[in-house]
């Protein structure tokens, strides 16, 4: 979201989440360590050039 949009901040400060779907969208939180584990155990492997890759939790919520 940019510009210092963070979810966490908004919940602190009491205001709103801004979410689509009506609340009722799925939606992951993921941890910036599990994400640094993801992205370095992909280093250095040939197989994962030039592949997408997803990093997230098996969980999912709703913001309703």
């Amino acid at each position: 979201m940019g510009a210092g949009y963070t979810a966490v901040d908004r919940v602190r400060k009491g205001l709103p989440l801004v979410v689509h779907g009506g609340g009722q969208s799925l939606w992951g939180l993921t941890h910036s360590s599990d994400l640094a584990l993801g992205i370095v155990g992909l280093f250095g492997r040939e197989q994962a050039r030039g592949e997408a890759f997803h990093v997230t939790t098996n969980e999912s919520v709703t913001s309703g």
